[in-house]
C-alpha cells in the first residue's frame, strides 16, 4: 500500500457550495481508482492524504496537481505502508477552525 500526503493554497477562497462540489467529486472519482483518503481545509490552505496502489495514487495526484484551482502544490510525505488506515473513506473531509 502506498501513501502521499501534499499541502496546497486556493489560487481565491472556497465557499461551501464549492467545497461542496469538489469534495462530491473527489469521492467519486477516488472511489473509481480505489484510492482512499482525508482532505483537511482552513482559510484557503488544503491539506490531503491519499493512500492505495502507487499507480492510482500517483494517477491521482498527478490530475490533482494540475487543477487550476490552487497552487502551491508540495508533497509533505509520500512512502509505503502494511495496510490502509482509511479504508472506507474515498474521501474523508474536515474544515479546519
Amino acid at each position: 500500500m502506498y501513501y502521499l500526503l501534499y499541502a496546497s493554497s486556493a489560487v481565491r477562497p472556497f465557499d461551501a457550495s464549492e467545497l461542496d462540489a469538489l469534495l462530491q467529486v473527489s469521492r467519486r472519482n477516488n472511489a473509481a481508482a480505489d484510492v482512499s483518503g482525508m482532505l483537511l481545509h482552513h482559510d484557503g490552505s488544503f491539506l490531503q492524504y491519499l493512500e492505495g496502489n502507487e499507480e492510482d495514487v500517483s494517477g491521482v495526484f498527478e490530475r490533482i496537481s494540475k487543477d487550476p484551482r490552487h497552487h502551491g502544490v508540495f508533497v509533505l510525505d509520500k512512502g509505503s505502508m502494511a495496510a490502509r488506515a482509511l479504508p472506507s473513506w474515498s474521501m474523508g473531509y474536515e474544515p479546519l477552525d
